[in-house]
Parts: C-alpha cells; structure tokens; sequence
C-alpha cells in the first residue's frame, strides 16, 4: 500500500471551483499547495506527517475504495473556491456545511 498523508488538499470539482480541505487547526491551508506524482490531475496537495488525517491512497481504487480518505475523528477546515481565488461565502469548519446543518 502507497499511502500519502497530506497537511492540505484542493481538488477540482467544476470548471474554476476547487474544494480545500485542511485540518482545522492547519494555520495557513491554501499555502504552499502543489501538483504531486501521486495525485490525479488538476489536484493540488501539500505532504503532511503520519498524523496527517487527510489520506490519499493511489491503490484504493483496485479494492473498490476511494483513494480520499478522511479520518473521522479530526475537525476540518474547508473552502468552495473560485478561479479568481475568492472563496465562496460557503466555508466552515468542523464538518458543518452550512450554520446549524452538519454533514
């Protein structure tokens, strides 16, 4: 198993909107976020430690899993962004997506 555990992560999800996903203690999420090897294209990441709990795993898929894996017990910071670099009004933490609704 080639498991990466990563400090930060942007994925694509339309044209110009991206997704970031960091830990929500993570000081500064969208810094230092570059394409790597492991990651599909248009992904951006930065590599975290083995505490990381954002987990990418490249294999997953040949077992019917996604290769995205978040750990369920961490509280995250997240952003719907734009091209132009101005996030959404639609940002959180914690896994509440909108005030008071929680995914």
């Amino acid at each position: 198993m080639n498991v990466h555990r990563l400090a930060a992560i942007k994925v694509p999800l339309a044209d110009g909107i991206h997704l970031l996903l960091a830990p929500d203690n993570e000081p500064a999420p969208d810094q230092d976020l570059a394409s790597q090897p492991f990651l599909p294209a248009g992904w951006k990441a930065r590599l975290g430690n083995r505490t990381s709990p954002i987990i990418y795993d490249p294999s997953a898929p040949q077992d019917g899993m996604h290769p995205l894996w978040l750990v369920e017990i961490a509280s995250f910071h997240w952003e719907l962004q734009t091209a132009a670099g101005t996030p959404w009004p639609i940002s959180g933490s914690s896994g509440k997506f909108l005030p008071g609704r929680k995914c």
